[in-house]
């Protein structure tokens, strides 16, 4: 339907105009609440649970204003040099085989130099799961991001109810926020603008432990 939509002016902006609401105000649809999450086999075949990732579906005109904000922030970012040097993951012209070039070269660099050093190579488990929605949003305000369309985009994670698809279908069950009102936090995969959530949170803590000596 939505794309559909974008081939007549009148029916796009009519979309547009919605989607701009809730985006100005921080208001949240209701639909938006409900997210459906799927298990993906990280490895072919091996459906262990410790061998899956989970993928949160959202509304979709949901999911295209968390990227036009995630696609904005992190431009704003790139352009203004605030991200770390280091941070290879979600930008552009940046590689995963050029780390672990990085990597072999540093290792070649200290063996021909007798230098003393140590590598890290630690796999950052569940860390869009993890991110706390305060340091996220003051990450993301920083990059000019309007406080109100952040709102919206956090409430949205922190009220919605999940349902989890099998191969029996969605489950009429649900869970969200426990009794106690805690809002749920991270960034859910799937979420459009979890990969520059994660590029902003993680690149003061680069420059963070670079500032105490530990860098590359």
């Amino acid at each position: 339907m939505w794309k559909a939509n974008c081939r007549d002016k009148d029916l796009a902006t009519a979309d547009a105009t919605l989607r701009e609401i809730p985006l100005r105000t921080g208001y949240v649809l209701e639909r938006w609440k409900h997210g459906v999450d799927v298990e993906l086999p990280k490895i072919e075949g091996n459906f262990n649970v410790e061998k899956l990732r989970t993928i949160c579906l959202f509304e979709a005109d949901h999911n295209m204003n968390n990227k036009y904000i995630g696609k904005t922030a992190i431009a704003h970012a790139e352009f203004q040099k605030r991200i770390a040097h280091e941070q290879y993951g979600s930008r552009k012209s940046r590689r995963a085989t050029e780390v672990s070039l990085n990597n072999r070269l540093t290792d070649d660099l200290m063996r021909l130099n007798g230098q003393r050093g140590a590598i890290c190579s630690n796999d950052a488990k569940s860390c869009y799961d993890r991110i706390s929605h305060i340091a996220l949003s003051l990450a993301l305000q920083s990059q000019g991001v309007p406080a109100k369309v952040v709102e919206g985009m956090l409430k949205t994670i922190q009220q919605m109810n999940h349902s989890i698809k099998t191969a029996f279908g969605i489950s009429k069950i649900s869970y969200c926020s426990d009794r106690r009102g805690l809002p749920l936090q991270g960034m859910p995969q799937g979420h459009g603008a979890a990969p520059t959530g994660w590029a902003l949170l993680s690149s003061p803590l680069i420059d963070a432990m670079r500032s105490i000596g530990f860098g590359f």
